[in-house]
């Protein structure tokens, strides 16, 4: 009890409301459900209808996935079709493991765990030639990164 003899109430924060900086009294626990149940019961906005539908395209219209670029890559070079084999599978397979997963690069050497980060590639560019493309000294494990990378660069600059 307190000195008038009055007894004091237990701090209790949704019953007393003090103002926050804005001077907005917070909602209690139950004045808050209420306003929420409240506001689903409003009406919704109905969506208008597009204007830009009727506005012609000034872009070419492209496929987003890449499938039709890559039906297109195909057609224009059937050798990579081979890419597809389960010949070439065994082939990146065997050598991966004479390389023991690790990157071929001086440069990096590192060991590729992740089967999604390991590419075997052809030291020089096969350009369709099956010899050079099904030969074991022509391939190499690469990293991902070393592959999209310097190797790609490298071979850029040699197409010039």
């Amino acid at each position: 009890m307190g000195q008038d003899g009055a007894r004091k109430r237990a701090h209790h924060p949704f019953r007393e409301r003090p103002t926050n900086r804005s001077g907005i009294k917070p909602l209690g626990v139950r004045q808050h459900f209420r306003h929420i149940k409240a506001m689903s019961k409003l009406p919704r906005l109905s969506a208008l209808p597009s204007r830009l539908s009727a506005l012609p395209s000034a872009l070419p219209v492209q496929a987003h996935d890449g499938t039709e670029r890559s039906r297109q890559r195909d057609a224009d070079a059937p050798w990579r079709a081979w890419y597809k084999t389960a010949a070439w599978e065994r082939k990146r397979q065997e050598v991966f493991a004479r390389d023991l997963y690790q990157c071929q690069r001086a440069e990096c050497g590192r060991i590729i765990v992740a089967p999604h980060e390991r590419v075997c590639d052809h030291r020089r560019p096969h350009r369709g030639d099956p010899a050079l493309f099904w030969d074991d000294g022509n391939l190499q494990t690469l990293c991902k990164a070393c592959h999209d990378g310097a190797k790609q660069a490298e071979e850029r600059r040699a197409a010039r």
